[in-house]
């Protein structure tokens, strides 16, 4: 069940960066311990919780690749809110995935930091899932830290999310 968890991190980080023009393609995926990996320039953190599967989600990107997207603003506040999407929206997209493997996540709102803020942080957790992507102009890194419990995850077959862009009737 992990290299399940691992595809779903990746194909829904793809799909996000693809919505903004920005082609990644996922490079590897590895544990390490707390201490063991960098953060890149800016950050932004979702807290998640769900039976056997609860921690933090971060999305940190390289200033190359900020810079070279037009839809990220260049003022340093903004840039935060941006990211702050930008991790809100991925964790969004893992939420809707995790739901057809019977785990529904309560998320957190969304928060900015600089890498090193987060180096810094006291962290609770021993290891960390980091997924490193690549970019023509850069590299973004997700990662997952936490009590995730990869057997939590029981497909059920169903889809029970709509897909993006499908049509919902409410009567």
């Amino acid at each position: 069940m992990r290299t399940m968890l691992d595809v779903i991190v990746q194909s829904c980080t793809v799909e996000l960066f693809r919505l903004w023009d920005l082609p990644v393609a996922p490079v590897r995926h590895m544990q390490v311990s707390v201490g063991q990996h960098r953060y890149e320039d800016l950050v932004g953190v979702v807290r998640f919780e769900a039976p056997r599967f609860s921690g933090a989600l971060t999305l940190s990107l390289e200033s190359s690749v900020l810079d070279g997207m037009i839809q990220v603003p260049t003022d340093a506040r903004r840039r935060q809110d941006w990211v702050r999407e930008a991790a809100n929206q991925l964790i969004g997209r893992l939420k809707n995935r995790l739901i057809n493997f019977q785990v529904t996540l309560h998320v957190g709102l969304p928060t900015a930091m600089s890498g090193r803020a987060l180096e810094v942080k006291h962290r609770t957790f021993d290891t960390i899932s980091v997924y490193l992507f690549r970019t023509v102009r850069g590299k973004l890194v997700v990662t997952l830290e936490g009590d995730i419990q990869p057997q939590a995850l029981v497909y059920t077959g169903a889809t029970l999310v709509p897909g993006e862009g499908e049509f919902i009737e409410f009567d």
